[in-house]
């Protein structure tokens, strides 16, 4: 199974190379023809509705077309078992701040958002991704399916820091919360002391 999903990694990261992407304004990429989302940013930082917005009758963020509450709504940021559905894509720098997850990607009001990383500046050692590397959600099905691969999150591309604050296993990284952890396969990223 893990020889498989090894299979896949490898072919899809060959095909974000090969497609054609969509380029925004400033020429940044962020979204490959087949759905796949990039991160463009120096850390990998999860975005998830804030307490606020948690503890109302909606407890999500719209993700919209273009930056504006008037854009159509492409998707919804949600928190549940301790792990959001949305990365930020771009360092931010207005109110709206470039999201993605698995399939959507758009602009949300970073007013109503938080941060989630595992990189503190404090771990004796950090994750550096070698190339475009995914970060996969931990199958939490049956128990027996732990640490079994799921479609990617994202894809974050060479350099981006991933984490300081990590578990390690024979094959993979573990960014954990308090319920459902992240996957970062070891063939795709440095382990450097700081």
């Amino acid at each position: 199974m893990r020889n498989f999903t090894l299979l896949r990694t490898m072919l899809l990261t060959a095909i974000c190379t090969l497609v054609s992407v969509s380029v925004n304004a400033q020429g940044v990429l962020f979204k490959a023809n087949n759905g796949i989302i990039i991160a463009n940013t120096k850390v990998f930082t999860m975005v998830r509705p804030n307490d606020q917005v948690l503890w109302s009758d909606d407890p999500s963020v719209k993700i919209r077309q273009q930056p504006n509450a008037k854009a159509k709504v492409v998707g919804d940021i949600y928190f549940f078992e301790g792990l959001s559905n949305a990365v930020l894509q771009a360092e931010p720098k207005e109110k709206w701040v470039r999201v993605g997850g698995h399939k959507y990607s758009g602009y949300s009001n970073s007013h109503y958002l938080q941060n989630m990383t595992w990189y503190t500046g404090t771990g004796e050692y950090v994750l550096v991704a070698d190339g475009l590397a995914p970060i996969y959600v931990e199958s939490m099905a049956d128990p027996e399916e732990a640490n079994q691969y799921s479609n990617a999150l994202c894809y974050v591309r060479k350099g981006t820091i991933i984490a300081d604050q990590f578990k390690e296993t024979a094959h993979d990284y573990i960014l954990e919360t308090i319920h459902t952890n992240l996957i970062v396969p070891k063939y795709l990223v440095t382990k450097r002391r700081k």
